[in-house]
């Protein structure tokens, strides 16, 4: 499995633990935080590599263009979508769930880029670190959070040092090379 592969089964695995979703979601609201940069920050302390402020800045500036051109406005459209009194059509629920399936896409792309940006940038890893998730999330982050964003913050770190944790272990190693 390629390193693009087992980040994005990683993401997802941290993704769908109890209340990491409503948690990123208050992120992105809260802060406009890219999901996909933050949790890019779990994968890179499972690769055991510390994020400065100057690689996450370069990291999201690397993205910015995409994530502002296709991701955002997929996503504005099918969160608008879920609101419309059409949704009762089935074509128009059909068409959400297409337009929610090419947001996933454009993540995955946006991923693929963070992916071999670091590969160029690390071309060596060290062992998985958990403990690196509270130095790489946090700088992922364009802006401070405030108290609620900060416990939302602490949800997802939890969960990836889980994750990281459940790999070091042999429990969950379904998402790694």
């Amino acid at each position: 499995m390629n390193a693009e592969v087992a980040c994005w089964r990683l993401i997802g695995a941290v993704y769908a633990r109890p209340g990491v979703q409503q948690s990123c979601l208050l992120l992105q609201e809260r802060v406009q935080a890219d999901i996909v940069v933050l949790l890019f920050g779990g994968w890179l302390a499972r690769c055991g590599i510390a994020l400065s402020q100057d690689a996450a800045h370069e990291a999201t500036a690397l993205v910015g263009p995409w994530r502002e051109a296709v991701v955002r406005p997929l996503r504005a459209i099918r969160v608008t979508m879920k609101s419309s009194p059409l949704m009762g059509r089935p074509e128009a629920a059909a068409l959400r769930e297409r337009i929610k399936a090419d947001e996933l896409a454009a993540e995955r792309i946006e991923l693929g880029l963070l992916v071999g940006w670091a590969a160029s940038r690390w071309p060596q890893t060290g062992a998985p670190a958990a403990d690196l998730v509270a130095t790489n999330l946090p700088l992922c982050l364009p802006a401070a959070p405030d108290a609620a964003a900060g416990a939302a913050l602490q949800q997802i770190m939890d969960a990836c040092r889980e994750a990281i944790i459940e790999y070091d272990s042999g429990i969950n190693t379904h998402y790694l090379p």
